[in-house]
């Protein structure tokens, strides 16, 4: 019981002692040759929606979460951000990814990667993915799409995908392989009893870990 105690305060010192070595944050003008929206001309407007919407690692203003202040918590976060810097991201967007599960009217949210698509001439990728708590075969999961599509009677540059995964983030990942998709929009809000893919810490972890940039709208 005393090595315990011992190993218990070692730990508790080497914590705190590890406090004092924070990492550097991607924050405005610490990165500036990296920055895409810098170099490519983003219109201010789709530049605002990125940045409101939680814009992350391709820009220069990253939106850190809460643990970015606990080491080494820290220290792995701004690794990743690092490796997805290193991909190169180009303007204007070729494929939008538009994730969720069509359960319910999210036109609002989808009105803002329309807008993107719009602008860049990009093409729409509706995106849902089946886990094992909600599996369903590929033509079940393409009816919600296909009826939530019936409130966009004029989009046309779109592609509908079915994913059947063990969960939201694996889903995605696998999308991105198969996919060059160049921007992931999702949504999130704080009513209880929905899908997982509504729950914040889902949406930040798939923003934390995706190599492609990830915008959040909040309904």
């Amino acid at each position: 019981m005393k090595i315990v105690k011992i190993i218990a305060w070692v730990a508790l010192i080497a914590f705190v002692i590890i406090q004092f070595f924070p990492t550097d944050k991607n924050e405005r003008y610490t990165i500036p040759e990296t920055d895409f929206m810098m170099f490519n001309k983003v219109p201010s407007k789709i530049e605002n929606q990125l940045k409101v919407s939680c814009y992350d690692c391709h820009s220069n203003n990253t939106v850190y979460p809460w643990y970015s202040k606990v080491q080494p918590a820290a220290w792995f976060l701004e690794d990743h951000i690092k490796e997805v810097k290193e991909d190169e991201i180009t303007f204007p967007f070729k494929n939008i990814a538009f994730v969720s599960d069509f359960k319910e009217d999210i036109s609002n949210a989808f009105k803002n990667a329309e807008e993107i698509a719009k602008k860049c001439n990009a093409k729409i990728h509706l995106l849902n993915i089946n886990t094992t708590s909600d599996f369903n075969s590929v033509e079940n999961g393409l009816q919600p799409i296909k009826d939530f599509l019936t409130h966009f009677p004029k989009l046309e540059n779109y592609q509908m995908h079915v994913y059947s995964e063990t969960n939201i983030e694996s889903g995605i990942e696998k999308f991105e392989d198969s996919i060059d998709v160049d921007l992931i929009v999702m949504y999130t809000h704080s009513r209880k009893g929905l899908s997982s893919i509504f729950s914040k810490s889902i949406t930040e972890s798939i923003t934390n870990h995706s190599k492609k940039p990830v915008m959040t709208v909040h309904l």
